[in-house]
């Protein structure tokens, strides 16, 4: 059915209960998926490996504040030009937003190639294990590269309260991780090939969020002839104070995790890095969904779902 350029009619009370019971269900999925896989990949990839990839995503963790509280900000302007049906205002704004984002995506990957270079002097990792963590933190550094663009498709199905839309989506995508975490290490493999598997199936994913991106909004053009620099200046008055918020939450959450690992202790960080990883996702799961703007805008602060790196720890990593 055609519903026109701006996509299917609001029924509020409907509207409010798929968004309510699909997000429960993403919660419970998650929750039996992470019950199930934690002992399972403990077992195959052994404490010191499952550590350092825990570790290797909580660096990334904080890479979430690099959208500049545009993710947030974002959804607000998208609800704004969506009530006014604006329909030029609103991809002139997802235009200069996704380039904006995609300069940082490639900002995020040249900062995670730095510090892939220097793990071994920031980090009291076994001499072993180096190569291992240099190739795991790359493969997410081109993960959270690629979803930074494409984070805008999750934030206009936020701003159009199409959840239950990305709800369906991140729950596929989880069963899928799954499937392919439980293949990859029952055939043997080790933690790189792992990483490298479950990010591919995570990048495929993000034409999901994608695509449901343009059934919220089927007027939606994202052309880089659109960038306006007003419009980014419009954008960014709002999106400093989200920066800060951002910053606040991950600080408040995550601050007894940053330990100054040689000074405190000869232990390889990474064996003492998951249970830092656990008090972490506790901090975040009581985080604001905003961070997980777009494609998961999530970035990670250990495997999610104990399958999986994942960015927006914070939904907003969005997947989408």
């Amino acid at each position: 059915m055609n519903h026109g350029q701006w996509g299917p009619p609001d029924r509020p009370l409907e509207l409010v209960a798929r968004n309510v019971s699909t997000r429960y269900l993403v919660i419970l999925v998650d929750g039996i998926i992470g019950l199930m896989m934690l002992p399972f990949n403990v077992s195959h990839l052994g404490r010191s490996a499952y550590g350092l990839w825990a570790l290797t995503t909580s660096v990334t963790w904080y890479f979430g504040v690099l959208d500049l509280g545009y993710g947030s900000a974002l959804v607000r302007f998208i609800a704004q030009y969506r009530a006014w049906r604006d329909r030029t205002a609103l991809n002139e704004i997802l235009s200069t937003i996704s380039l904006v984002f995609a300069g940082l995506g490639i900002l995020c990957f040249i900062v995670t190639a730095l510090i892939a270079s220097r793990i071994d002097l920031l980090f009291n990792i076994e001499p072993d294990q180096v190569r291992t963590a240099r190739y795991v933190l790359l493969v997410i550094g081109v993960y959270l590269s690629v979803r930074f663009p494409l984070s805008v498709f999750g934030a206009v199905v936020y701003g159009f309260q199409r959840y239950y839309l990305n709800n369906a989506a991140s729950i596929c995508t989880s069963v899928i991780v799954a499937v392919v975490n439980l293949g990859v290490l029952s055939a043997g493999h080790g933690l790189v090939t792992l990483v490298a598997s479950i990010t591919a199936v995570r990048i495929l994913s993000l034409g999901l969020f994608a695509w449901n991106a343009y059934r919220a909004f089927p007027g939606l053009h994202l052309r880089p002839r659109l960038f306006r620099r007003a419009r980014l200046r419009e954008v960014t008055g709002f999106s400093v104070y989200m920066f800060v918020l951002d910053w606040a939450a991950k600080l408040n959450y995550s601050s007894d995790t940053i330990v100054p690992t040689r000074a405190t202790t000869d232990q390889p960080v990474e064996r003492r890095a998951l249970p830092q990883c656990r008090r972490q996702r506790c901090g975040a799961a009581s985080g604001s969904p905003a961070n997980d703007h777009g494609a998961g805008h999530e970035a990670v602060a250990c495997p999610r779902r104990a399958v999986v790196p994942r960015t927006d720890c914070a939904r907003r990593f969005a997947d989408q």
